[in-house]
């Protein structure tokens, strides 16, 4: 599950979902993406919570899975969908599906 997660976010990354985002978003994103590579899932979490607070979709998508799967926080399903909600309205199609796909 876990390497699902890590293609996951690297694809997110990589789609470059943060239209909305400010630079500041955009930095907080790209040291959390860092910190979650190195196995450092707290301050990912950390990181991707600021970053989705200023409107980064790739925040908000990371933080959709982390609460869906479990990393570094309790899973909780109406966060995931709240958190999948708000990166697919920044733009990310694949928090579109992750929010349809845990709807049902």
């Amino acid at each position: 599950m876990i390497a699902t997660i890590k293609r996951a976010a690297l694809l997110l990354i990589a789609a470059g979902v943060t239209a909305y985002a400010t630079p500041e978003a955009d930095n907080l994103a790209q040291q959390g993406a860092h910190a979650y590579w190195n196995k450092k899932y707290d301050l990912a979490f950390k990181n991707f919570k600021k970053a989705c607070e200023l409107g980064n979709g790739d925040g908000c998508a990371y933080l959709g899975m982390a609460y869906e799967e479990g990393i570094s926080v309790k899973k909780e399903r109406e966060k995931a969908l709240s958190y999948y909600q708000k990166a697919c309205k920044l733009g990310s199609k694949q928090s579109c599906e992750n929010y349809k796909k845990l709807q049902k």
